[in-house]
């Protein structure tokens, strides 16, 4: 009979100990976690772009927003396929609290660039300095690029699908030039 009591006791012991070491760490304060709000346009493009062009002129942007009660500092990074560059006027800033800052984004297309489909990804990580780097927070937007032959007889194409309406410049530019309203040089990357 000593032994039926034993074991229930053991558990109810086991029990209360894990309860106990669970309360603890749920009450123990944890550092609040930062936000960074990351919104904009560039992930709803699909970029169709010649080799050695450039998507200038093209409404591609992030806004980075501090939604944090103190400064961080804001690391923007990029990842493209060779011979691809997203430029971003500032990879390195601070923001203040409830602060944003948004960035016109610029694809070029280098004339060594391969032919094909890629995606492209503009990320922002935020942290904060103190006892040492302390990262805060963090987003990112995705955008496909398809890199095509360029032809020599017409204008480059430069073009985007934004909410499902497909837009092209270079088709645009095409028919006014055709109007010989205006002369278009073409810019090599």
């Amino acid at each position: 009979m000593n032994k039926g009591i034993k074991r229930p006791a053991k558990a109810v012991a086991r029990v209360v100990t894990t309860l106990a070491v669970l309360l603890l760490l749920l009450l123990t304060p944890t550092p609040a976690a930062a936000g960074l709000g990351f919104t904009g346009n560039f992930y709803r493009y699909g970029f169709v772009m010649e080799q050695g062009t450039t998507s200038e002129g093209i409404e591609a942007y992030v806004t980075i927003i501090n939604t944090d009660a103190q400064p961080v500092k804001v690391k923007m990074k990029t990842e493209t396929p060779p011979g691809v560059t997203i430029t971003i006027p500032e990879t390195d800033f601070s923001l203040e609290p409830n602060g944003q800052k948004r960035l016109d984004l610029v694809v070029e297309v280098s004339s060594a660039a391969e032919l094909g489909e890629y995606i492209l990804t503009v990320s922002a990580e935020s942290y904060r300095e103190g006892s040492g780097i302390m990262v805060a927070g963090g987003g990112m937007q995705q955008a496909t690029l398809k890199i095509v032959k360029p032809q020599s007889n017409r204008l480059p194409i430069i073009g985007g699908v934004i909410g499902g309406v497909v837009i092209f410049v270079g088709a645009i530019i095409m028919i006014l030039k055709k109007t010989r309203w205006f002369k278009v040089s073409r810019r090599k990357a």
